[in-house]
C-alpha cells in the first residue's frame, strides 16, 4: 500500500489539518492495517478499485486500536479534521463520536453520496484532492457555525497538550486563566475526550511514529515523558493493543501510517 499526504488548501484549511491518501498496489484483498489512536476525528472515503460500492464515514477520536482489512483493492481519501472542527461543521458533540464510525450520510445528508461518487470517478490523488478542496470546502464553509472564543481557547490548549513536554492539565488551565472543569467540558464537547486523555494519546502517537521510523526504545520513552519502559509498554498495550516490540519487531522498515481510520 502506498501512502501520501498534503496540507489542506485555503478552502479546507480552517477545518482540515491535512489530506491523506492510501492506495492498494495490487488486486484483491489488502493486507491488514493496525490503526492506532492519533487524537483526531477523520472523514474517510474508501473507493473500491473494481467499481464496487465505496463507503464514506466519520471516524470519531479513537481511544483504542483497530485492525482494518478490506476484501478488495481500495483507494482511500482521508480528511484529518482540526480539533473542534467536527463539532463546528456537523453540529454534534465530539464525545458522541468517540470510538465510533458513523456513515457520513447521517451527518451530511445526500451530499455525502455525491462526494463519494465524484471521488470514485477520478483516477488520481491529485484530482481527488481538487474534488475534496472544492466540494467539501464549499460545504464546510456554508455549514460551519461561526468560530467563537472557545474555539480559540481549544486550539491553543490542544496545541500545548499535543507537543512534547506538555504541561499538566491543572497548570495549563491556570496559565490560560480558566478552570479545569471548563477545559474538560470544552474538550469533551469539541474533541471527544478529556484534556488528560488527549495529552496521553498525543504522547503515544508521537512515540509510535518515532518508533516506526527506527528510534531507540528506552531513550524515546524518557524523551516523551514516560516514567520508564514499563510505563510506555502499558500505554501501548492499552492504546495500540500490543507492546512496542511486537508492533515493531524490525527496524528495517517503517510502521504503516495510521490509515484508514
Amino acid at each position: 500500500m502506498s501512502y501520501s499526504e498534503n496540507e489542506a488548501g485555503p478552502a479546507l484549511a480552517p477545518f482540515v489539518e491535512r489530506l491523506c491518501f492510501s492506495n492498494d498496489e495490487g488486486p484483491g484483498a489488502s493486507p491488514g492495517v493496525r490503526v492506532v489512536p492519533d487524537g483526531a476525528i477523520d472523514v474517510l472515503f474508501s473507493v473500491a478499485r473494481d467499481g464496487g460500492s465505496g463507503t464514506a464515514h466519520v471516524f470519531g477520536l479513537k481511544t483504542r486500536s483497530l485492525w482494518v482489512e478490506t476484501p478488495d483493492a481500495r483507494d482511500n481519501v482521508l480528511l484529518r479534521l482540526r480539533p473542534g472542527a467536527a463539532e463546528r461543521v456537523f453540529g454534534v458533540r465530539a464525545s458522541e463520536l468517540t470510538d465510533r464510525a458513523l456513515p457520513l450520510r447521517e451527518l451530511a445528508g445526500t451530499e455525502a453520496d455525491a462526494w463519494l461518487e465524484r471521488l470514485a470517478r477520478t483516477r488520481s490523488n491529485e484530482s481527488r484532492a481538487r474534488v475534496a478542496q472544492a466540494e467539501l470546502g464549499r460545504w464546510f464553509r456554508a455549514r460551519a457555525r461561526v468560530a467563537d472564543a472557545d474555539d480559540a481557547l481549544l486550539a491553543h490548549a490542544s496545541a500545548r497538550l499535543g507537543r512534547p513536554g506538555a504541561p499538566r492539565v491543572a497548570a495549563l488551565a491556570q496559565a490560560l486563566g480558566v478552570g479545569e472543569r471548563r477545559l474538560e467540558r470544552l474538550f469533551l464537547a469539541r474533541i471527544g475526550v478529556t484534556p488528560k486523555a488527549y495529552a496521553r494519546i498525543a504522547r503515544f502517537q508521537a512515540t509510535y511514529r518515532e518508533l516506526g521510523a527506527g528510534a531507540e526504545l528506552v531513550s524515546l520513552a524518557l524523551a516523551h515523558g514516560y516514567f520508564d519502559q514499563a510505563h510506555l509498554n502499558r500505554d501501548f498495550r492499552e492504546l495500540a493493543g500490543a507492546p512496542p516490540r511486537r508492533i515493531f519487531p524490525s527496524r528495517d522498515r517503517p510502521a504503516h501510517p495510521s490509515l484508514p481510520g
